[in-house]
């Protein structure tokens, strides 16, 4: 079997119109029924202390529309007694909050608009492979992209990074189109979408990086005097500074600027920095079934993009701009997804048309299809490992809310897990402090500030430790225990609530 004589019929059946519309839909289709499954369940999988915190701002955005500029993630944050914390301008939360209204303040009304934007990003993605590649090579790695475990479980997941990403590739596209048609329409998409990218998250004005390469590469030196770039360059950065400094200032606690997650010299050329970063891409991007071919495709000067290029630049820049936030948290590397499954699937491309000289053509092929399985088998395993659920925070919420305990009154809730933290909050449908474990000291405090109800979610290296939990047997009763506690690895957990003695 002649790959490249397979490609190249491929090709001539994709160039009509109704078999190019037929390949897209059926890769739309896999978009979202992966997506889907599970749709409703509870935010209680990986990563849903950062969830939670979006779940309930836009909860508090729905049931107290003024709270959109006051972003309100249910924790007590900083020195205050405030439950404000100002991160990214809140318009993902803010969607989902008219989701909410529109339709049901339910969880899978939230997860359908986050998928809704990331497909966005998924057809943009596509717009700027064909650019520079055939339809069958852009499809190609549209399925790898659309597979892969770092989308798949991301683009589901409340966050604002999936968006960050999205605009980011949008505004790739129409700084290019502004750059060969000058049109007013571009420019205008440009400035909106570029402006998006900052609102979702600020890190994603780092798409700068790939236009100021697009110019060096294709050397379209005169950009650097088109006033019109200038000024949207000007107005994207008013508008995302206004609400980094709105936050800083006019907000009890905000993450925005002064934060830990930015440049650190120490870490970005440690040993154990390259490591994470390294496992980061090999394994949770491209797999191990790519991971060659990504590498061989970026350094060789037989396979050229410019566009999945200056990502890469961007891509750079941006990890030595947020190189702890990078070291962290995986979704932090969103960014990078389309980078580097774009540039894996071209090596994999390269390699399948080339002749198969010391291979037999059925032994290639075979190589091929175990690449194939391997990658869809490993991206689906790491997908489902995400999605694994610790209902304990649930279960102490609804006790909560259906005993009627501590309304309208804040309550102190300790979870030792570094990642579970704002569930019961959510759950309880209360505000509150939340405390890894306490002192005497500490739960006088808390009475002092009127605290009634005290709920706890400790893992088996916390409620078996008699210091720990010697405060709370000596300073509090309980009035709920629950039983068959277990987290998403199946380890028991104790989950309770309790009241002052």
């Amino acid at each position: 079997m002649n790959l490249a004589n397979w490609f190249v019929s491929l090709e001539e059946k994709l160039a009509h119109r109704a078999n190019l519309k037929l390949a897209f839909i059926i890769l739309a289709i896999l978009f979202w029924g992966i997506r889907s499954y599970h749709i409703n369940a509870p935010v209680l999988d990986r990563h849903s202390w950062n969830q939670v915190s979006g779940a309930s701002m836009a909860m508090n955005i729905y049931q107290e529309p003024s709270s959109f500029f006051r972003p309100d993630i249910n924790a007590v944050t900083g020195s205050t007694d405030s439950t404000v914390n100002g991160q990214e301008f809140p318009i993902f939360f803010g969607l989902i909050a008219l989701g909410y209204q529109l339709l049901t303040p339910q969880i899978w009304v939230a997860r359908i608009i986050g998928i809704g934007i990331a497909f966005l990003g998924w057809i943009y993605f596509y717009r700027l492979l064909r650019l520079e590649e055939n339809r069958t090579t852009s499809l190609f790695i549209l399925g790898l992209y659309t597979i892969n475990s770092h989308n798949w479980f991301f683009d589901r997941a409340i966050n604002s990074d999936t968006g960050m990403v999205t605009f980011m590739l949008v505004s790739l596209f129409y700084f290019i189109e502004y750059r060969k048609t000058q049109s007013r329409s571009a420019l205008i998409l440009l400035l909106i979408t570029t402006t998006l990218a900052g609102l979702f998250k600020p890190y994603g004005l780092a798409i700068g990086f790939s236009f100021i390469y697009l110019i060096y590469k294709d050397k379209s030196w005169t950009l650097l005097k088109d006033i019109k770039l200038y000024a949207v360059g000007i107005t994207v950065l008013a508008v995302n500074l206004s609400w980094v400094f709105y936050t800083e200032y006019f907000l009890p606690s905000s993450v925005s600027v002064g934060s830990d997650l930015g440049f650190n010299f120490k870490e970005l050329f440690s040993l154990k920095s390259l490591n994470i970063m390294q496992q980061r891409i090999f394994d949770q991007i491209t797999t191990q079934f790519l991971m060659l071919f990504c590498i061989f495709a970026i350094f060789s000067k037989k396979i050229n993009n410019k566009i999945l290029s200056s990502l890469l630049v961007s891509n750079i820049c941006y990890f030595f701009i947020i190189s702890h936030g990078n070291l962290v948290h995986n979704y932090y590397q969103l960014p990078f997804t389309p980078t580097f499954i774009g540039f894996s699937g071209l090596g994999l491309l390269y390699w399948m048309k080339r002749p198969a000289k010391k291979l037999s053509p059925k032994f290639k092929l075979g190589i091929i299809v175990f690449i194939l399985v391997g990658y869809v088998g490993y991206s689906t395993k790491k997908t489902s490992n995400h999605l694994r659920l610790s209902m304990g925070p649930k279960h102490i919420g609804d006790f909560i809310q259906e005993a009627h305990l501590a309304e309208k009154q804040k309550i102190l809730v300790l979870e030792n897990s570094g990642t579970r933290y704002h569930e019961v909050l959510y759950y309880a449908n209360r505000k509150g402090w939340i405390r890894r474990q306490v002192s005497h000291q500490d739960l006088d405090w808390f009475k002092q500030k009127g605290i009634e109800i005290v709920a706890l979610h400790y893992e088996q290296p916390y409620f078996s430790n008699e210091v720990i939990m010697k405060p709370i047997n000596e300073m509090l009763e309980p009035i709920w225990i629950g039983k068959g506690c277990r987290n998403s690895y199946g380890d028991e957990c104790l989950m309770g609530v309790y009241k002052f003695k």
